[in-house]
């Protein structure tokens, strides 16, 4: 009887949490308990390891014969983050999809908090944005506005002046439809990219709560933004270019254009103007864009 409860539990899974990785055993195991202190077990965990070679597979194979909580764990060739997304979203159950990085944790109460903000009557929505918090219990940049219930990312950080990295919880039916470009030689595509597409066509419910706390690694992404923007220079472009676009002044989609010439110049690109969704705005950018890259990026061998 206790055998059928458990899978009929798994079968009501609401929530997909993924979690990419990659030679992080030493940071899964507290990722893996605030899992297991969940106060609903409405969830999945979904693990996509992007070709550790560390003692990972040994941890979560001992962890899935725990069987404490669900866990569907894949390996894959080292390809980069993006690429261990689109396959947890392509391996994902339930309505609601969430990443958990594998040096961070959730609240004991961040499943079912979500599962009641989400109801039954949300599924035209991108999702659910909440807040995080580091591991001393202080929040990142800023508390979502009080009174604002809905908002489209780029509005959020932009119109409303949200600051500091939040915590996207995507409708699973949506998130699905959008996949992250598979650029050869490159490893990291920002996850802005995917946010910009989707706001196209829909708003995110906002929860103003924390649920989610994180610990910014020095070999992590956020401590090494010069670095990616260095090794993954098509990736950002692509990003800048959508950028130039969307940009709610012309102040800011000048900005990106600077961005945009800087990639460019970083790839070798000798069809960006054509590239270019405002060629006129991609000139005007160049003098500052050639100012910028030799005073932040030249002295750095991209070879």
């Amino acid at each position: 009887m206790l055998l059928f409860v458990k899978k009929w539990v798994i079968f009501l899974c609401q929530v997909t949490v993924f979690t990419p990785t990659y030679n992080r055993a030493h940071t899964l195991v507290a990722c893996y308990e605030s899992l297991c202190r969940q106060t609903s077990v409405e969830f999945i965990w979904i693990i996509v390891d992007d070709g550790s070679i560390d003692e990972t597979s040994t941890l979560i194979n001992m962890w899935i014969s725990e069987d404490i909580i669900k866990i569907k764990y894949y390996w894959q060739p080292n390809q980069g983050k993006h690429i261990a997304f689109n396959t947890g979203v392509s391996m994902a159950d339930g309505e609601l999809f969430l990443c958990l990085d594998s040096d961070d944790l959730l609240l004991d109460n961040a499943i079912e908090v979500i599962i009641k903000k989400w109801g039954n009557n949300n599924n035209h929505y991108a999702g659910i944005i909440a807040c995080k918090s580091n591991m001393k219990g202080l929040v990142v940049g800023s508390m979502l506005p009080e009174k604002l219930k809905v908002s489209t990312v780029y509005d959020l950080y932009n119109i409303f002046r949200v600051q500091g990295d939040k915590l996207m919880i995507f409708n699973a039916n949506i998130i699905k439809k959008y996949q992250f470009p598979v650029i050869e030689g490159e490893k990291f595509v920002t996850e802005a990219l995917i946010y910009d597409q989707i706001d196209k066509n829909y708003e995110w419910l906002l929860l103003n709560e924390v649920l989610y706390q994180c610990e910014y690694l020095s070999d992590g992404y956020t401590a090494n933004d010069k670095q990616l923007l260095l090794r993954n220079p098509k990736g950002f472009a692509m990003y800048f270019r959508n950028r130039m676009k969307i940009g709610h002044s012309f102040k800011t989609r000048y900005l990106y254009a600077v961005r945009y010439v800087n990639c460019v110049f970083i790839s070798k690109n000798k069809f960006y103007l054509k590239d270019s969704p405002a060629k006129l705005l991609t000139m005007l950018a160049i003098p500052t864009a050639i100012v910028l890259y030799f005073y932040k990026y030249s002295k750095y061998n991209t070879d």
